[in-house]
């Protein structure tokens, strides 16, 4: 997944997925990337151009494996792995 690739204001959905009639134009449920990706492997690239709103989702769901679909109160488990990757040095960047 290029992280780079998804708008800011989708990245809620995508990754965690929403439910029917979360927002306008949500005929259906539909499964986010950490849903989709089971008990397999989620593979992130370019992580260094998330907002530090989105990298703060984003590590509550790696600490806790834990997460809820857009316009549902269920939490939902996660048990795939998680490898990330960068085009530019992180630790330079911070």
């Amino acid at each position: 997944m290029n992280v780079s690739a998804i708008p800011n204001e989708l990245f809620e959905s995508e990754f965690f997925g929403s439910e029917k009639g979360s927002f306008t134009g949500s005929t259906q449920a539909r499964q986010g990337y950490f849903e989709s990706a089971a008990t397999g492997t989620l593979f992130l690239d370019e992580v260094q151009s998330l907002s530090l709103s989105h990298q703060a989702k984003l590590l509550r769901v790696l600490e806790t494996r834990r997460f809820t679909r857009v316009g549902s109160t269920q939490e939902r488990h996660f048990k795939a792995r998680v490898v990330s990757a960068s085009n530019r040095s992180l630790k330079e960047a911070v």
